[in-house]
């Protein structure tokens, strides 16, 4: 797990550009034997053409002692904060996130990505009530057809058996903790099912999801190109206000 110093809400000079500041200490990262999973950050923030549902990394850079990732500001909460605020979300509003989320991992799983974090506070949302995926540092990549991974790793609510259990697995591991996403939003607890009644899990796993009846009414492609309005728009502060108070200038 990444030790985060803190993350900064940052200003380029002379523009009304505001980012995300993640701010790592070396020193720590060494300690913890964490130099692996920050390059993989790096790597996945870095990637090129990705989905609008990804964070994007503006910048990095470093000092004698720390790490700055400069990556697109999300300024709308995540869904955790969203769901202890106004309680679980009614279908439609489930179906939207959750077809903007799958929509990413699709991209993650096409490129030999598993995601592996997929919780309610890494999906975050943008001012405009479109969902972002955030904290990349526990990736694996490299993984390719049907190749398979060993690492134990997640968080232990959205952990698929198959990781608990220290068996190899590969990206239907992402699709356990879709299922427990896309259950707390409807109902505010988890659920577990016979493993094999587990959408995603079979050879043909991404096109089962989306052809399951809980997306009939989506059109993919164009959620993908972010046609479909937003179930919420979140009340978001002006930047200009953080120019007068928290925002600190690269």
């Amino acid at each position: 797990m990444i030790v985060i110093l803190q993350v900064v809400l940052a200003e380029r000079k002379g523009t009304d550009d505001v980012f995300a500041m993640k701010i790592l200490k070396k020193d720590v990262i060494l300690q913890d034997d964490d130099v692996e999973c920050v390059m993989m950050e790096k790597r996945v923030l870095a990637l090129q053409e990705k989905p609008p549902f990804l964070v994007k990394l503006h910048s990095c850079f470093q000092t004698m002692d720390r790490l700055y990732f400069v990556m697109e500001y999300a300024n709308g909460g995540d869904l955790m904060y969203r769901i202890q605020q106004h309680g679980r979300f009614k279908e439609p509003v489930a179906v939207f996130y959750g077809a903007e989320i799958a929509t990413g991992l699709f991209y993650l799983h096409s490129n030999g990505i598993i995601y592996r974090d997929l919780k309610l506070d890494n999906v975050l949302l943008d001012s405009d009530g479109h969902v972002k995926i955030a904290d990349f540092g526990m990736c694996k990549d490299g993984i390719v057809g049907d190749e398979l991974t060993t690492t134990f790793c997640g968080t232990p609510d959205y952990i698929a058996p198959e990781i608990i259990g220290y068996k190899p697995y590969g990206k239907t591991v992402d699709w356990w903790a879709f299922g427990v996403l896309l259950y707390e939003f409807l109902a505010g607890q988890f659920l577990t099912r016979d493993p094999n009644q587990r959408l995603g899990s079979g050879p043909n796993g991404e096109q089962n999801i989306c052809e399951h009846p809980f997306f009939r009414h989506i059109d993919w492609r164009k959620i993908e190109n972010r046609e479909v309005q937003p179930p919420f728009k979140p009340k978001v502060v002006s930047c200009l206000l953080f120019r007068r108070t928290a925002c600190k200038s690269i």
